[in-house]
């Protein structure tokens, strides 16, 4: 887990665990190893790469 304040977290659990409790919370899963904070996406650009 990564924080905006610069710390992370190991944990240990699968990601499925997290996504049930933070959906409410607008976490999205973007891929099978990422979980997203939508609070904190200003813009996307499909396939660009940035």
């Amino acid at each position: 887990m990564f924080f905006v304040d610069g710390k992370s977290l190991l944990v240990s659990k699968p990601l499925t665990a997290f996504e049930d409790l933070l959906t409410t919370y607008r976490f999205f899963r973007v891929s099978n190893s990422h979980l997203i904070n939508l609070n904190y996406i200003n813009m996307y650009l499909h396939g660009t790469g940035a």
